[in-house]
């Protein structure tokens, strides 16, 4: 089975969701699972050059061109889903970004009061030890010296640790391991169900 369909068996009723992607590109890797198994999907792209095709790949969803993070990070009150997918880059990439860090802890404002989220994390980062800066930014948003190798317990419960100082209790939480690299299951889908405090 497809690792995403996987990842979305951990959540019922998920015709009953008004969903987004937040980091959809052409919607060709996962988007295009969610368009048949949601209420609504809402895909957003910051890169205009992705839009013809991602209007394509997802012709009944609604389709923006808009920068996720910043838009995220203003703390918008009138735009609430019960479902939102981060497939973020792995790596820094755009304006300094990396990861999920530079958003995250603003999730809940576009987050309904019970909600669900699909997030990546990265336990072993591969290419990783001529990347300083990608080094630094996992070190300090992971508190540790060295993040090279974390393992799924830590980032458990760093995660619930980390959703609670931002307004969030964690109901329930699921990992799923997504993708190897030389037999190191590096990366892995975090599924949460959330309830704002």
């Amino acid at each position: 089975m497809n690792k995403f369909k996987e990842a979305l068996a951990y959540i019922p009723n998920l015709k009953n969701y008004n969903t987004l992607d937040i980091f959809a590109r052409e919607g060709d890797w996962q988007s295009f699972i969610l368009e048949e198994k949601v209420k609504s999907l809402e895909a957003w792209e910051i890169e205009k050059k992705f839009i013809p095709n991602l209007k394509k790949n997802l012709s009944n969803s609604i389709i923006k061109c808009k920068d996720s993070i910043s838009f995220i990070n203003s703390k918008p009150t009138n735009i609430k889903f019960e479902l939102v997918i981060i497939d973020n880059g792995l790596n820094c990439y755009g304006k300094n970004y990396c990861e999920h860090f530079d958003f995250l802890h603003n999730i809940k404002h576009i987050l309904t009061q019970e909600s669900y989220i699909i997030f990546n994390v990265v336990t072993q980062p591969f290419n990783y030890k001529k990347n300083i800066k990608w080094q630094s930014r996992r070190n300090s948003f992971y508190n540790k010296k060295d993040c090279s190798k974390l393992d799924i317990e830590f980032m458990q419960s760093f995660y619930l640790d980390f959703f609670n100082k931002n307004g969030l209790d964690v109901l329930n939480s699921y990992t799923l391991c997504r993708e190897y690299n030389k037999n190191i299951d590096y990366l892995y889908y975090m599924v949460m169900k959330l309830n704002k405090i």
